[in-house]
């Protein structure tokens, strides 16, 4: 039976990391190279990363490999251009001639003498056939290239084919295209490390983030246990974010140690983080707007056709997120719309239950003015109402704060492709910051001071008393009843100076 176990988990090892996994670091890409041809051509490899950093050592590998089948004609010069942002446009210039006239800079007259000012870094990718020389314009089926990069830098990769030098003598061959398989691997800290310059740091950040998470819920919990008769459903619901937080930090940290190892990216991982996160990010928004509607504070249940409209807007942005990666960059439109929406929906909740709570107030204390109503210790029902007022007032502006910061990172995030720390921390900082915020708001605290108010007996014939929950459209219709005593007010109190007395 071990045997069987270990036997199903060396095999659940090989599927997740051989038919589970794609390009990382090390880049897979497919090529065309054209012989015979006059006319310089260039070729963008699409990394799955917009470009890569290098350090102080970096290292790069290309190496194609062409199947073995016939082909006439001078095979092509070929040359790996990095580039930075703006050496790319000049390179991307759909200009035949200027490609020819750099290809005669690089072939004859050495790396800068002809070039223009602002060119890539030219690499040269050599043939590697044993058969085949290096001044040869016969096939090659087998090409390799090996450079350093001493300085720190972030760089972006194009495939430069030059006509081969002196190959056609005046006559003019046949084109013929051969596909062929290449793969490049970028790595930093001399070899051991397949993270850019900018994702380096990530592995420490998460780190950190793990600690900061972990040190939340642990306070939550701890509060929670401490006062766990008066949780209700919504504080319940507030904790299921920062739990998926927690586990979000825990398989980022595996999924980039495994990129810094091996170079490649593990699918499911990727997959699992993606989808967990853009889950994590709709149940916080959701978790604000059931708080701003007044669940659990100001009423007991979900009103109306909100039963349906909260997890239809749950569903929306959560469908839309997933699908700006694995369809369109267009559906972030609907993501957006999504997140207006709720935001526009919670801010305007929160002034409505403000509003409600502040005509009670005003009822309330006509009523206890009129009546002459007095309360032992000072805790009344005005006191109740002021501090749900507080929640809805500090949730607000909580709502309002964070949808502007979200609103500029998410516009900062297309800036920043070159710095991954620098992204992930504008977009951590703010979830932290937001959810300490939810916290301090409806944590649990001792609430028995609120629950037991005493009315000072009035020396009259009658009494103002408040009926709890009276029907279903409490609070919004509270019921305030008249009542008399069952024996004369004389009497009562007697009764209480006799036992001042005694007890004195």
């Amino acid at each position: 039976m071990e045997n069987l176990l270990m036997f199903c988990s060396v095999i659940f090892l090989v599927l997740s990391v051989n038919i589970l996994r794609s390009e990382a670091r090390i880049f897979y890409q497919n090529v065309t190279l054209v012989y015979g041809s006059e006319e310089a051509s260039v070729e963008a490899l699409r990394l799955r990363t917009d470009g890569f950093g290098f350090a102080n050592t970096g290292t790069l590998e290309f190496h194609a490999t062409c199947p073995l089948q016939e082909v006439i004609g001078p095979r092509p010069d070929l040359w790996l251009l990095t580039c930075t942002t703006q050496e790319l446009r000049d390179v991307l210039e759909p200009r035949t001639s200027r490609l020819n006239s750099v290809c005669e800079s690089l072939q004859y007259n050495g790396l800068y003498s002809q070039k223009p000012a602002r060119f890539c870094k030219s690499l040269h990718v050599l043939c590697s056939d044993r058969n085949q020389g290096a001044a040869s314009g016969n096939p090659c089926h087998s090409w390799l290239l090996n450079s350093l990069f001493p300085e720190p830098e972030y760089y972006k990769f194009m495939l430069l084919q030059c006509p081969w030098q002196g190959a056609f003598n005046g006559t003019h061959a046949q084109q013929q295209q051969e596909p062929c398989w290449a793969n490049l691997t970028l790595m930093n800290n001399n070899g051991h490390s397949h993270l850019s310059q900018g994702e380096e740091p990530l592995l420490l950040i998460h780190k950190i983030l793990i600690v900061v998470w972990g040190s939340l819920l642990f306070i939550w919990i701890i509060n929670w246990i401490k006062y766990y008769w008066y949780s209700n459903k919504l504080h319940k619901l507030l904790f299921v974010a920062p739990a998926l937080k927690f586990v979000i930090i825990v398989i980022l940290i595996i999924r980039w140690e495994f990129i810094n190892a091996t170079g490649l990216e593990c699918r499911w991982l990727e997959i699992t983080s993606y989808v967990l996160r853009s889950a994590e990010q709709a149940m916080l928004f959701m978790a604000m707007m059931l708080a701003s509607e007044g669940w659990c504070v100001v009423r007991p249940k979900i009103r109306n056709i909100r039963h349906a409209l909260l997890p239809v807007l749950f569903l929306a942005f959560l469908g839309s997120v997933i699908c700006v990666v694995w369809v369109h960059s267009y559906f972030m439109a609907f993501a957006v719309c999504s997140i207006v929406f709720v935001i526009y929906r919670a801010l305007k909740w929160c002034s409505y239950n403000i509003e409600l709570i502040n005509r009670q107030i005003i009822i309330t204390q006509a009523i206890m003015t009129q009546k002459e109503i007095t309360f032992r210790d000072g805790m009344g029902f005005k006191e109740q109402l002021l501090k749900k007022r507080d929640i809805y007032l500090r949730l607000r502006l909580v709502c309002a704060v964070y949808t502007m910061v979200f609103a500029i990172v998410t516009t900062m995030a297309t800036f920043l492709t070159e710095f991954a720390w620098v992204k992930e921390v504008t977009f951590e900082v703010p979830e932290i910051l937001v959810f300490t915020a939810l916290g301090l708001i409806f944590r649990l605290r001792d609430f028995s001071v609120y629950e037991n108010i005493e009315i000072i007996v009035p020396r009259e014939r009658s009494a103002v008393m408040f009926l709890p929950y009276p029907d279903m459209h409490w609070p919004k219709r509270q019921k305030i009843m008249m009542a008399f005593p069952l024996q004369p007010v004389e009497e009562v109190v007697c009764e209480e100076e006799k036992a001042l007395l005694k007890d004195t």
